[in-house]
């Protein structure tokens, strides 16, 4: 669900459990998804970082996001960093039930 939202261009907020679906099979995914995304030069989804950052490292995407963190775009940035911060906490996408304290 969550890589099909992303797909067809859909927020992840109103997804029902967005914390509890992270895992590291999602977050492989979604580091394909991404890399696809960036091989094509399209821009991926800045909210894949929500679930993807807190596997980062054991899925191999330590490198994706230090390129989203060096990224020009401010609001990609802080969903990495937001998300990396709640990763730290064990909270993978927990509390992002409004995206608007990330808007830049």
């Amino acid at each position: 669900m969550v890589l099909k939202a992303l797909f067809i261009g859909c927020p992840l907020v109103p997804i029902q459990g967005l914390g509890e679906r992270a895992n590291p099979r999602l977050a492989t995914m979604l580091r394909d998804f991404a890399r696809e995304r960036r091989a094509a030069n399209r821009p991926a989804p800045r909210e894949l970082w929500l679930c993807l950052a807190p596997f980062a490292e054991e899925v191999g995407a330590a490198e994706d996001l230090e390129l989203a963190l060096a990224s020009d775009g401010t609001r990609e940035r802080k969903i990495a960093i937001a998300a990396g911060e709640e990763a730290k906490r064990g909270r993978p996408a927990a509390g992002f039930r409004d995206d608007t304290s990330l808007e830049s």
